[in-house]
């Protein structure tokens, strides 16, 4: 036909416009012609319509796969970061309970010793603050505290008769926090309150 020799473009439109509404009427003066040419482009149209559908699943399908994988990617990360916040966090704590130990020996040293050591006293303030910058804390536990037993153990039971129940007789080991978690329990010794018998003469 004369427009689809000199529009084809405008041809195609008009066939995808019958084809969703069913109202395309041939009009032409070779009628048969015309029925072979619409069915061919018909058939066309229709493997086009088939191969843009494919394309767009595979684009949504390739989209979905994508994001998935952005996503366990950046899952990935984060588990690894805490690996590795865990990791450093068990090394230090580790680390932490030897050097307390340290601590626990220089403090003997300074108490038993009437000579004064300005090294041994250099070394311990300098472990004392490395601990301290590495949020490592002592636990403030004192004689007539109540025994808390989130802080304390209990290492002696006492039995007194002037003292309240599970109050702190003697500190026998500091204890000492971490970032707000226990890494030594202070080592305590409590009282346990004797009951007077009022009828015993």
């Amino acid at each position: 036909s004369w427009i689809y020799k000199n529009h084809p473009h405008y041809y195609i439109s008009v066939l995808l416009y019958a084809k969703k509404f069913g109202r395309f009427t041939i009009m032409n003066e070779d009628n048969e012609k015309s029925k072979i040419i619409f069915k061919e482009l018909e058939e066309k149209i229709d493997l086009m319509i088939k191969e843009i559908n494919e394309k767009d699943e595979k684009i949504e399908t390739n989209w979905n796969l994508f994001i998935r994988a952005k996503a366990e990617i950046e899952n990935l990360k984060k588990q690894n970061i805490k690996d590795i916040e865990n990791i450093q966090k068990y090394v230090l704590k580790d680390f932490s309970k030897e050097l307390i130990n340290v601590v626990d020996g220089l403090e003997n040293v300074l108490k038993t010793t009437n000579e004064f050591n300005t090294g041994t006293v250099l070394v311990y303030k300098m472990l004392t603050s490395v601990l301290e910058k590495h949020g490592v804390k002592k636990i403030d536990s004192k004689e007539n505290d109540m025994f808390n037993p989130l802080l304390h153990e209990a290492i002696y039971i006492e039995k007194n008769d002037e003292k309240e129940n599970n109050l702190i007789l003697k500190v026998l080991q500091t204890g000492y926090t971490i970032n707000e978690q226990i890494l030594r329990y202070s080592k305590v010794s409590i009282s346990e309150r004797i009951v007077k018998n009022l009828n015993q003469e």
